[in-house]
């Protein structure tokens, strides 16, 4: 019986020190590197509605390309109150949302947004994803037409 305890225990510390050593890469990530390989446009807010960071399709969604928006005010980047709103609902009230908007920048474009809410030991946080759809809906537009 104690030889089973024993490699029970065993087991337990062997389990222990990989999920250890799993914690200590992930926390070693960069976030920002990865972000940039990402197609979708992320933008990542703290619970102050301050930009925290995004990938490079964000600051070109944004029309940011060369300004640096980390620290900046959510509502100095983008005016669309439904925007604003699915960020504060992910932070004060830890709600998921989708959404479907158009932003009129130098041209329009439509976006399906994913705005969940992201806890670390930190803050409470927000991410949005940006899915642009323009091509999509226009497609969608001219096969309605024709039909």
């Amino acid at each position: 019986m104690q030889r089973i305890k024993n490699r029970d225990t065993k087991m337990d510390i062997q389990e222990k020190i990989s999920l250890e050593r799993k914690t200590e890469r992930s926390s070693e990530v960069d976030l920002p590197n990865i972000l940039k390989y990402i197609k979708e446009g992320i933008l990542i807010v703290g619970g102050d509605l301050r930009v925290i960071t995004a990938n490079d399709t964000a600051l070109e969604i944004f029309s940011q390309a060369d300004a640096e928006i980390d620290g900046k005010r959510l509502a100095d980047l983008v005016r669309n109150p439904k925007i604003h709103k699915a960020f504060k609902r992910a932070i004060k009230k830890d709600r998921s949302s989708e959404l479907k908007v158009e932003l009129v920048r130098s041209k329009n474009r439509i976006f399906e947004i994913k705005v969940d809410p992201v806890q670390t030991k930190d803050e409470k946080q927000a991410i949005g994803i940006f899915y642009e759809i323009t091509q999509v809906e226009h497609l969608e537009k001219v096969r309605q037409e024709f039909l």
